[in-house]
């Protein structure tokens, strides 16, 4: 059964219908009408893992670290926790994987990253595409001395020369609200949101998104001091 998914890129973005080739454990949704997928998950704790991390990145630890304050975030809000699974634990039901050799990014280069939302199967699952961009914890240009250290490029290249990369702690708060049920939100009715259909690489969820996702989750209301520290620390980025 085919599932329909948002896919982030940089200027523009696309609904698509894929065939999923993998499976999941079995998952636990119920219906929700607003949601990208018709459906939520309906267990009271939400589970997610790191499957594969990124070469661009120096250490599993932090994008670990990223995605656990992207779900911090999400999970302030709403009644369900959202916790982590260790790689070697039973399935999760969000799994997120960086990838170079998926073949959606052969057909679709201008990918970012993609994500299902609630459903059996690959439902929840997201995907970064690490075969045409380069992904850092600040999306500040790099330098061709580390990209060739790290292997992400290869031959002479001008030293002074700087790449791109792409905030991944953007993306991942963009990818796991999708991965909730959250459709991209226009611009015209909340600029400057996370879930803008176009990378932007803001961090913090506005209040359009938020009501969103309350709106098929239900209310949490966070304490004020938590939500204040949980802020600075995703504003502040995870040094590497």
């Amino acid at each position: 059964m085919k599932q329909k998914i948002c896919v982030h890129t940089e200027g523009s973005y696309e609904i698509k219908s894929l065939t999923p080739q993998l499976s999941t454990h079995p998952t636990n949704l119920k219906n929700e009408s607003r949601s990208l997928s018709k459906k939520i998950w309906a267990n009271d704790v939400i589970t997610w893992k790191l499957e594969t991390d990124t070469t661009s990145i120096e250490g599993r630890k932090i994008e670990q670290e990223v995605f656990k304050l992207a779900f911090l975030q999400i999970g302030l809000y709403i009644p369900n926790r959202i916790v982590q699974l260790n790689k070697q634990t039973a399935d999760a039901d969000i799994r997120i994987n960086f990838s170079k050799t998926d073949s959606f990014w052969t057909s679709h280069p201008s990918t970012l990253a993609f994500a299902y939302p609630p459903a059996d199967g690959i439902g929840g699952d997201i995907t970064f595409n690490t075969k045409n961009y380069i992904w850092t914890p600040d999306g500040k240009p790099m330098s061709v001395t580390k990209a060739l250290d790290l292997g992400l490029i290869s031959g002479f290249q001008n030293s002074n020369n700087k790449l791109k990369t792409f905030d991944v702690q953007h993306t991942a708060c963009h990818e796991g609200l999708h991965a909730m049920g959250v459709p991209h939100i226009e611009k015209s009715a909340c600029d400057g949101a996370v879930m803008n259909p176009y990378y932007n690489g803001q961090r913090i969820m506005l209040q359009c998104e938020i009501d969103y996702l309350q709106g098929m989750y239900g209310k949490k209301q966070p304490n004020a001091t938590q939500l204040q520290n949980l802020r600075k620390r995703i504003q502040a980025g995870v040094p590497y």
